[in-house]
């Protein structure tokens, strides 16, 4: 099956996109302000409906393989999600990747363009929910939350497949290659295929998990990866296994990331990687680097006990 189609639905959007990194200038293709002018009367109050008709719910996710669920979030606007999700060991993760990218990376570089864009106007239609959603899991507000996480967001994926799709357009996939030997000379019809490096991981953050997260998302998809999304979270209160090379932790609920504000109680965790290193701290509402008792500060590591 061929997706050429839409490649040629997008390409006017592809084409303005790669005129602006090629010029440097500014080049935005969703506008961002939640105006009802710009995306219909109705949607702000249809966004929030449909934010709040997923409260108290379960999602479910196409794949198979779950191995029960997750989900305890609170709004830090002072009520309960009580959303649930599938959770899925990383071995089941990882082999339903290994099974997309077989797919995955046989579509040419056009193909893969036009799905992706294609994706990200469908859900441009779901800025709004998407703005409520942000807004009730990172204490943003709504206008901040929209913004980052639908058009800023948006914008920075549709560069990253942009950039992809130009560095692998810039060299033929193809060459009738001759080489003259005097008298004679070689004749080989040469064919080249971008070779995937295969499975991306992307941590969301706490702060800004859209527009932290697609850039580095649709720049391996668009160049034949797969990636594998989600958040890291650890819960308990003691002996904490050590977590290598993550940027991001969750400890019963009170997220830690580098200097960001947290409250709550942090006891008995090692963390290594960019975050940071805790042996029964106490954060106190503020931040790292100047409320936690006993903590001592290295770069962006913060190093402490009791």
């Amino acid at each position: 099956m061929s997706y050429l189609h839409l490649f040629e639905q997008h390409e006017g959007t592809l084409n303005k996109a790669l005129e602006a990194i090629h010029t440097r200038t500014f080049h935005a293709h969703w506008p961002e302000p939640p105006s009802g002018k710009i995306y219909g009367e109705t949607a702000q109050e249809d966004g929030l409906q449909a934010f709040k008709s997923s409260l108290n719910s379960a999602y479910t996710f196409p794949q198979n393989g779950a191995s029960g669920t997750v989900g305890s979030e609170q709004s830090p606007f002072g009520f309960p999600l009580n959303i649930s999700y599938p959770a899925y060991s990383s071995d089941t993760l990882i082999e339903h990747a290994q099974a997309a990218l077989l797919d995955w990376k046989k579509l040419s570089v056009k193909e893969r363009a036009g799905i992706l864009i294609e994706c990200l106007e469908r859900a441009s239609k779901h800025f709004f929910q998407i703005g409520f959603s942000t807004m009730h899991t990172t204490g943003q507000g709504f206008i901040m939350a929209f913004q980052a996480s639908g058009p800023h967001a948006f914008d920075r994926a549709l560069e990253s497949i942009a950039t992809g799709y130009m560095a692998i357009d810039a060299c033929s996939e193809s060459v009738q290659w001759t080489k003259p030997m005097g008298k004679m000379q070689v004749d080989l019809k040469k064919t080249f295929h971008v070779r995937p490096k295969g499975i991306n991981l992307t941590i969301g953050c706490s702060t800004f998990p859209i527009w932290n997260s697609f850039p580095g998302m649709f720049a391996s998809l668009i160049t034949g990866n797969v990636t594998i999304a989600g958040n890291l979270t650890v819960t308990g209160t003691s002996n904490f296994t050590s977590i290598t090379g993550s940027s991001l932790a969750t400890f019963s609920g009170v997220v830690v990331q580098n200097n960001l504000t947290t409250s709550g109680t942090i006891s008995g965790a090692v963390v290594t990687g960019d975050t940071a290193q805790f042996t029964n701290l106490t954060a106190v509402s503020g931040t790292f680097t100047d409320r936690i008792s006993g903590a001592t500060i290295t770069g962006d590591t913060i190093q402490g006990s009791n």
